[in-house]
Formats: C-alpha cells, sequence, structure tokens
C-alpha cells in the first residue's frame, strides 16, 4: 500500500502523538523538542509572615526584636516558629517547588496535632474540591546583577492571602504542601510549626484571698504559660469601683479588653529582688520611684506603692472596722500578645498595724472533708468537746495582744443579733459587748446610757462609726498570742431533736439557724483581737471563717500533753507515774520527752484510727502505744486511748490523728515545737565595753 501521498518510503515510521496534537506523516514536516520528565515536583522552601492586623500594615517583630520578612530566616517554618496571639494573629504564607517541567500550581492543607484538617488552600490554576483559591503563583526572580532579574521557569512561588489564626486551638501544627508539574506529576512536602494562642495562667499563692494584710504586703505567686511563648509580663491593678462596675456590665472578650485598656502597674522593674516574671512577687512597701510615677493618677513606676495610698471608698468595696476591702487583680501576658486577667482576688488592709491579726490554726479549710462521693465539702464535720485553736499578732510589734473573742453564727454566717441572742440564751455562752470590754481595759464605761462617744475615742478603739462599736459582741477565747476556744464542752451544740426546720430545709433553735438536715448542728466561727490599749482589730474573714457540722455521732478526739517517769515502750496495762500535764496549745514549746495524749470516743464503736508524723504514717507498737477499752460514761461512748512520743530531736513536728465509725470520720491535727538546747552567752558589755574573759574592762 501507499500513504496519502502516494508512497512508501514512510510505511515503516511510527506516528507521533504530542498531547492531542498529530504529527504530519513526514517526520520532516515538522520540528519539535521532545522532553521526557518521570520526577515528581519537590517543595524547596516554606515560610512565613507573621502580622498583628488583618490588611499586613503592622508586621510582627520575633524574640530578637527583629520585624519578619520572608527576605529574613525568622520567616522559615519549623517548630520555632510561633504564631497566633494578639501580636501574631495573622499569618502569610509562601511555598516555593521546583520541576524540570515547570510549577503547574500547588495545594495547602493544615492539619492539628490529632491530624484534623483545619484549611485547604490552592493556587488559582488546580481545581480541588473542597479547597479554596488563595494569593498568587508566580515564577521565581533570579537577580543577574545590581539591576537586573531573570525568570525562573523551573521554580514557582506561591504567596497566600492573610489568614485569621483566631480560635485555633493551641498546638503544632503541619502544613502539607503539594506541588503539580505541567507533566501533571505531584510531589509533597511538610512543615511543622506552632500556634500558641493561649494565655498564661496565673496563680496566687500568698496571702490567701480576703486575709486582713497591714505594713508592707508582698503578694506572690506564678504566671506559667501553657503555650511555647512564654510569660513576658505580669502586671497588677486596684480598680476604682467604677471601673469595677463598668466592668461587671461588660462580659467575655469585651470585659477583657476594657480591663486591659486601664492603667496597670507593675511589670519586672516593679518585682521583688529574687522574683522573676513566672515566679512573681510584689513588695508594696512604698518603694516605687516618685520621680517616674505619677501618683495623683496612681500610676506607678519603679517599684509598688504602699496600701494606704488606696484606702478610701473610691477603691475599697467596703470598709468595716477601719479595714478596707481593696480588690486586687493581677494581669499576665505572653511574648506574642495572649493574655489572661485574675479577678477574684482581694485583701483587707489594715492601715492601723498595732491592730491584731488573727489566723486559725485548727480548724482550717484544708481540714474540711469529702462526701461520699469524693467532692470537696465546705465545712469541717466534728463532734464532742471541739477545741479551735490560732494566733495572734500585732504587725507593727508596737504593742500587745491583750485578748481574743469569738462569734458564733449560724449556717449563713451573718453574725447578727439573733446570733447573739443564741450565743447567749441557747447555748450559755457569756457574750460582752464592746462597752463590756473597753470597761474592763480602761475602767470606764463609755456606754450609751453612761457617756457620749466621739469620733476621736472611736478611733482610739478601732471603730469607724458609733454604730459600729453598738453592733460589737464576743465570747471571750483562751489566751492571747496563742488562743484556744472549747466549743460544745457541755453538749450545747449537738443537734437537738426537737428543732424546727425551716422553709430552706434549715432548722431553728429560738431564732437561730443551725441545723440544715437534723442531724448536725452547722455553725460558722471568727474571731477578733484587742490590743493591750483596747483598739480592736477586725474579724476574721475569707478562709478565716471557719464552717463547722456538729455531729454527736461522729468520732471524738480529745488531748492532753503528758511527762512520764519513764518511757511507754508498748501498749500500757498500767501507765507511769504523770510528772506533768498541761493543755495542749497549737505550736507549743517543749522541752525533754513528752507524749500527747490523744482519746478517741464513739458511741458506738471507733473502727479504725491512724497516726501521721508530718508525712509519715506511725506503727502502732513502735511510733505510738495504745490504751483498749478506753470508756466516759458522761457522754456514754467508747473507744481508745493513744501515746505518741513527742520527737524531742525535732525542732518542730506536726501529727494528725485519723478515727472513723462505720459512717462517719474525725482528723485533728496537733503541731509543736521543741527546744532542747540552752542559751549561750556570745558577749558581755559593761557600759557599753565589751568585758574580758577575766571581767576587766578592756
Amino acid at each position: 500500500g501507499t500513504d496519502s501521498s502516494g508512497k512508501t518510503t514512510y510505511l515503516q515510521n511510527p506516528k507521533l502523538y504530542l498531547k492531542t496534537e498529530k504529527l504530519d506523516d513526514s517526520l520532516a514536516a515538522k520540528v519539535f523538542a521532545y522532553n521526557s520528565d518521570s520526577n515528581s515536583p519537590t517543595v524547596t522552601a516554606g515560610k512565613g509572615v507573621l502580622y498583628s492586623d488583618n490588611a499586613g500594615e503592622n508586621a510582627a517583630k520575633d524574640a530578637n526584636g527583629e520585624t519578619f520578612d520572608f527576605a529574613s530566616s525568622n520567616s522559615t517554618l519549623n517548630t520555632s516558629f510561633v504564631a497566633g496571639g494578639s501580636e501574631r494573629r495573622f499569618v502569610k504564607f509562601q511555598f516555593e517547588a521546583n520541576d524540570a517541567s515547570g510549577i503547574e500550581g500547588m495545594t495547602l492543607e493544615l492539619f492539628d496535632e490529632a491530624n484534623n484538617s483545619v484549611l485547604k488552600l490552592k493556587t488559582p490554576e488546580i481545581s480541588a474540591s473542597g479547597f479554596t483559591t488563595s494569593g498568587t503563583i508566580e515564577q521565581k526572580q533570579i537577580k543577574q546583577d545590581d539591576k537586573t532579574k531573570k525568570t525562573d521557569p523551573t521554580t514557582s512561588v506561591w504567596t497566600t492571602e492573610i489568614i485569621d489564626l483566631e480560635g485555633k486551638t493551641t498546638a503544632q501544627y503541619t502544613a502539607k504542601i503539594v506541588p503539580y508539574d505541567k507533566a501533571g506529576l505531584a510531589g509533597n512536602g511538610s512543615y511543622s510549626f506552632f500556634i500558641d494562642n493561649s494565655a498564661p495562667e496565673i496563680v496566687i499563692r500568698s496571702p490567701i484571698s480576703g486575709k486582713e494584710v497591714t505594713g508592707t504586703v508582698s503578694i506572690a505567686g506564678t504566671a506559667t504559660d501553657t503555650g511555647s511563648s512564654g510569660t513576658a509580663n505580669i502586671q497588677w491593678l486596684i480598680p476604682k469601683k467604677e471601673f469595677v462596675t463598668v466592668a461587671n456590665t461588660k462580659t467575655g472578650t469585651e470585659k477583657l479588653e476594657y480591663l486591659k485598656s486601664l492603667n496597670w502597674n507593675g511589670g519586672e522593674d516593679a518585682l521583688a529582688a529574687t522574683a522573676t516574671l513566672t515566679s512573681w512577687q510584689f513588695d508594696f512597701d512604698g518603694k516605687n520611684d516618685d520621680v517616674i510615677s505619677d501618683p495623683a493618677n496612681f500610676i506607678f513606676k519603679g517599684g509598688n506603692p504602699a496600701l494606704d495610698v488606696y484606702d478610701s471608698d473610691v477603691f475599697a468595696t467596703n470598709v468595716t472596722d477601719g479595714i478596707y476591702a481593696l480588690p486586687v487583680y493581677f494581669m499576665a501576658t505572653d511574648a506574642i500578645g495572649n493574655y489572661s486577667i485574675y479577678e477574684k482576688y482581694a485583701l483587707r488592709h489594715n492601715p492601723d498595724g498595732d491592730k491584731p491579726k488573727l489566723d486559725f490554726l485548727y480548724p482550717t479549710v484544708s481540714d474540711y472533708g469529702k462526701d461520699k462521693d469524693g467532692k470537696d465539702l465546705e465545712y469541717v464535720v466534728l463532734g464532742g468537746t471541739i477545741r479551735a485553736t490560732g494566733s495572734a499578732v500585732i504587725p507593727s510589734g508596737t504593742t500587745t495582744v491583750r485578748s481574743v473573742y469569738y462569734q458564733i453564727a449560724g449556717e449563713n454566717g451573718s453574725f447578727s443579733e439573733s446570733d447573739k441572742t443564741a450565743a447567749s440564751t441557747n447555748y450559755g455562752y457569756a457574750v460582752l459587748t464592746a462597752y463590756d470590754v473597753v470597761k474592763e481595759i480602761t475602767g470606764t464605761d463609755y456606754s450609751s446610757t453612761s457617756r457620749t462617744i466621739d469620733d476621736s475615742m472611736l478611733k482610739k478603739f478601732g471603730f469607724s462609726t458609733k454604730a459600729e462599736m453598738d453592733a460589737w459582741w464576743g465570747i471571750k477565747a483562751n489566751g492571747t498570742a496563742a488562743w484556744n476556744i472549747i466549743l460544745n464542752e457541755r453538749g450545747e451544740l449537738n443537734p437537738k431533736t426537737n428543732d424546727s426546720t425551716t422553709t430552706d430545709g434549715s432548722t431553728t433553735t429560738n431564732g437561730s439557724t443551725t441545723n440544715i438536715n437534723g442531724s448536725t448542728t452547722n455553725i460558722k466561727i471568727r474571731t477578733c483581737g484587742i490590743n493591750a490599749e483596747g483598739k480592736f482589730g477586725a474579724w476574721t474573714s475569707g478562709d478565716n471563717v471557719i464552717s463547722i457540722h456538729i455531729d454527736d455521732k461522729a468520732p471524738v478526739i480529745n488531748s492532753i500533753v503528758k511527762q512520764y517517769e519513764k518511757k511507754i515502750t508498748s501498749n500500757p496495762t498500767k501507765l507511769p507515774e504523770c510528772k506533768a500535764s498541761q493543755n495542749y496549745v497549737s505550736d507549743m514549746f517543749l522541752r525533754e520527752q513528752w507524749y500527747l495524749e490523744v482519746t478517741l470516743l464513739d458511741e458506738t464503736a471507733v473502727t479504725s484510727y491512724s497516726v501521721q508524723k508530718d508525712t509519715t504514717s506511725l506503727t502502732e507498737g513502735s511510733g505510738y502505744f495504745v490504751q483498749s477499752d478506753v470508756e466516759d460514761k458522761s457522754i456514754n461512748k467508747k473507744g481508745y486511748r493513744l501515746y505518741i512520743p513527742i520527737d524531742k530531736d525535732s525542732d518542730s513536728v506536726s501529727y494528725t490523728i485519723t478515727a472513723n465509725d462505720s459512717e462517719h470520720t474525725a482528723t485533728q491535727t496537733f503541731s509543736f515545737r521543741l527546744d532542747n538546747t540552752a542559751p549561750t552567752l556570745e558577749s558581755l558589755t559593761g557600759n557599753g565595753q565589751n568585758l574580758a574573759p577575766n571581767g576587766i574592762i578592756e
């Protein structure tokens, strides 16, 4: 046969197609170039530039203060590249791919740590379902010299539009890039980087919220960044009441942004000498730099003011007994602008440092138990005679504690006139008024019927108004600097079977709400100290108001401290002769060997007990000794008596006793200080001169 031209010469030649175009019969009819490409395209670079705005006008800075730029190494995507926060909220990606056939286009898919796809982008030339077109792709420009550039047809650069990272979970992300060449082959590449949208977490270690403070006040805590940016600043603010009111009309981000806009103090130059941004401490000692501060507008630099500058109703949420309740806010910011604000903190500032300051040592909120489901309770369950202990100090050290008083209230903690009546009438306690106490101290009757008391006299006794003094009442506690309260010694607070139930499920005993479920008497107690000059301190508040549920069916823990002629070395059937004994007081000082004698009693049976020394559990028969079949017929309870040798070789030690019956648990901690070292004479002087060992003045 012949071809279309009638010739047979070319019948042996192959027929070639370039894509869909068939060549002429003659190989010489058209000249063409043929390149074979079996290599997939490769991704050669992945970069990102971060911005604080979605217009891309304000490029962010890196940790070294350098602006992010595609031409800079800080734009390279790697695990050190951190985006997010307010300073780096927006990102523009740039990817480079290379192939001998040229690059047709690319796709980007972003995955979180759980391998969930969170973003899909593509170049305009690529058709991919579910992907959004973003940015432009162009061939790479190669610099020839200072004036000219040429295009590299084998390399293309894709620059995306600006992407908003707000709301992305803090985590490491992986950007997977798929480039396509002009021959239809696909490659792949990936880059990991970090998105940090988590603000530092603020924890306040001391003092506890609601605590009364005076003099130099140190507030310490931590600011831990859960992301990868690191804590960059910690600041404080005591807001005006009007600011708090405005803030409380807002919620969420709007509230945070409003609070952030206020004038915050603190920062790194205001931290205590040994503090850091992550483990911070602000000393409110009045040592701020007045030259660079603006006290009139409550802006303080180079240190912190004394809290006295805030003692007014402009800042204080309330003023009681001359004590100012001051809210203190804290704001922690990380290196890329994520921030958190802690608002749930307040202190009660006592500008009069000569007023006694009191703390409960037992029971405290740490003694509150858990219910049967393991949830934290907001009270401690106790039975029998209850001994509450605490400490009282004069912050200024200019006087001493003369006496301590306490109040008992129902579960609502109002400490009202009806609680005063219940304490006296129902429970049989000797209730005194402020005028009774002042008369005892000064010998003068300042009561309303005897003498008019003026403002200067009110201030002398530590009261802001006469109404405040008129309303004061208290029951005298035992001790002064180390004080204790004995409750329910006569069973006066045991649940009453004839109590009547109120509409809220509580019960009422002659007007005092005490019992919420018929099985316990529920009370709150607080304390107040008075100094040697008759100045009344503030009532304890916050965590220093203790909630007690009195259950006469719970195990009873009674204690006394004794010293014996001989050591107790086994469970006693007969005790050695007692040399001395004294009532237990928290942190009492002891010398030589003493025993903590603890009696555990219950109306049914004490089913188990344990003793813990500091954090170590003791073993019966070696760490402590037990007498069985102990009975107190006056309260119809029986149980055990424990003899615990107090470690005389320690400077301080505590013992925690736990007793259980079939339904209840009772726990009490006893703390001691030991001093078995005789004092030493360091020097001897006379008339201002040192005395030599031979007694001759040198």
